[in-house]
């Protein structure tokens, strides 16, 4: 399973992504991209119920929610964890077991390092990128980056 990007949406906005590959990048902008993950969940869940995950023909995309204390609010505001995965067949079960505990993972490590801060500032999220690839491990990495990693242990 290709993991395309992984991001964080608070109020439709993009406040971390990581893309994973260039083709991602190169198709619409991110602003673009979380409107549109915004709406479309929040038009789902408004008329079915809660959604984990939804397929395009393809790309899946894949939600997990919670909630984070800001520095501007002394109400918790919702954050959405995504990432865009190739399609492909029977994906419900990789979704269950592999994609909604990464970012349930995802999830309580940006809100141990980042609950009660001034969301608005996302320079300091740059950092995070070293938290989202431990929690990643190897899946992100290219075969050369892998062989790399075991021979020389980079």
């Amino acid at each position: 399973m290709v993991i395309r990007e992984i991001g964080l949406l608070l109020y439709g906005m993009p406040i971390f992504y990581q893309p994973y590959n260039k083709a991602s990048s190169e198709q619409s902008s991110v602003v673009t991209r979380s409107a549109f993950i915004s709406s479309i969940l929040g038009f789902a869940e408004k008329l079915i119920s809660p959604v984990d995950y939804f397929e395009s023909e393809k790309y899946v995309f894949v939600f997990q929610k919670d909630f984070i204390l800001s520095k501007r609010t002394k109400e918790k505001e919702m954050l959405i964890a995504y990432t865009v995965l190739d399609k492909e067949k029977k994906v419900e079960k990789s979704i269950k077991n592999r994609i909604l505990p990464v970012l349930q993972e995802v999830l309580k490590r940006f809100i141990s390092l980042y609950n009660g801060r001034d969301l608005n500032e996302t320079t300091q999220f740059l950092s995070f990128k070293k938290e989202l690839d431990a929690i990643l491990g190897t899946d992100t990495k290219s075969l050369d980056e892998k062989v790399s990693s075991m021979l020389f242990g980079k």
